[in-house]
């Protein structure tokens, strides 16, 4: 478990893409989430922690420029009668 400072420091910011954390403001209907996308020609990944669930999630599309918003919206979507 990381030390609540450096969580702190992590997940703080405006929402703009960074080479870290980027807030995910109730995107995902789970709750404020915090993660980082990447995206490459034959890629495209999503983490997201949701702190409030104390849950992490992480998509990895085998194509690149893929909407990877949409497949993390679906599983989280799934994944909410399990967190609640």
């Amino acid at each position: 478990m990381l030390p609540v400072d450096v969580v702190s420091e992590m997940t703080k910011g405006d929402g703009v893409y960074g080479l870290g954390t980027i807030p995910f403001s109730e995107q995902f209907g789970i709750g404020t989430a915090y993660g980082h996308s990447g995206d490459s020609p034959d890629h495209t990944s999503l983490l997201i922690v949701i702190p409030a669930q104390k849950v992490s999630v992480s998509v990895l599309l085998a194509d690149g420029n893929r909407n990877v918003d949409h497949a993390m919206g679906e599983l989280t979507k799934a994944l909410q009668p399990l967190l609640n």
